[in-house]
């Protein structure tokens, strides 16, 4: 949680932990002049929607109390994901390889909402690895950096778009996160439209980290994107969220070849990961809303 401007990092404090049969291990807070960081460790045992409720307080407070009217408690809540199973061709000088990237992501929506009904869906990616080396067919290359990241999120026929803003992430991705909304392509804007992407359909929303460059072994946590959206199809309509387009450029250093860039634009593909170029297939679905009434 960044923002030291606003808020007091030292006072971030677990009010009520992850369910007991459900964390490996008690909860955790560190907090730097500028960033709060509440380290969770849910089990593989753990199902369905839990939560974790913490506590933080006004720049000026360094201890959280309930009674203090400059502290406030927030939620984080816990849902099983899904998983997007994106592929591409990446040329690397004289070397094209078959990659596949699986992005786990947890939607919660309301399951059912009525038309002009306005509400808040939120996407939270689970956190992730940037690997130190990267299997190649000239060798393992070494991952001297990741950046580039780029994500397009349709907005579901029968939805209307609102808002939208991300918060949370950790000491390297907090406040670093642009969500644009696009409705055309332009600046900022850069989704494909047509072959393998041809599911992505306008409008969308194009979420990137500008600037931000992870080294290779590093782990992180992506910000959670909160989109407000209003119904607007007819009843009966489900609206599926789905994960279209997923960007990602790598600094390596391979055999043979020596540094470069590698550049992967995936697109929806097979979970089976068969051999040979990445096949589109349909988007995995995240969720869904049905229109009742």
């Amino acid at each position: 949680m960044g923002g030291a401007a606003a808020l007091s990092p030292s006072s971030l404090t677990v009010i009520q932990d992850i369910p007991a049969g459900f964390r490996g291990m008690d909860s955790t807070v560190t907090a730097t002049a500028t960033n709060g960081v509440i380290t969770a460790l849910p089990t593989p045992a753990a199902t369905g929607t839990f939560n974790l409720v913490f506590g933080i307080c006004d720049a000026g407070t360094a201890t959280y109390s309930e009674n203090d009217p400059t502290c406030r408690a927030g939620e984080i809540v816990y849902g099983p994901g899904a998983v997007s199973t994106m592929g591409a061709q990446v040329t690397v000088s004289i070397v094209t390889s078959n990659v596949y990237q699986k992005l786990n992501t947890s939607v919660t929506a309301p399951a059912t909402v009525s038309q002009g009904d306005t509400f808040t869906v939120h996407a939270a990616a689970a956190g992730s690895s940037v690997p130190k080396y990267q299997p190649s067919s000239v060798g393992d290359a070494t991952v001297k950096t990741a950046g580039g990241f780029g994500i397009i999120f349709p907005i579901p026929a029968g939805m209307q778009y609102v808002s939208a803003s991300a918060s949370g992430g950790d000491a390297l991705t907090s406040g670093k996160m642009v969500v644009k909304y696009c409705t055309a392509t332009g600046t900022g804007c850069t989704a494909k439209l047509t072959g393998n992407f041809s599911a992505t359909t306008l409008p969308y929303i194009q979420v990137t980290l500008p600037g931000l460059t992870v080294a290779g072994g590093s782990t992180m946590t992506m910000p959670t994107i909160a989109l407000t959206l209003t119904a607007t199809g007819s009843v009966g309509t489900v609206a599926n969220a789905t994960l279209n387009e997923f960007m990602l450029t790598t600094a390596i250093n391979a055999p043979i070849i020596g540094n470069a860039n590698a550049v992967f634009d995936g697109y929806p593909t097979d979970p089976a990961e068969p051999s040979g170029v990445p096949p589109k297939r349909p988007p995995a679905i995240l969720d869904s809303i049905e229109i009742t009434n």
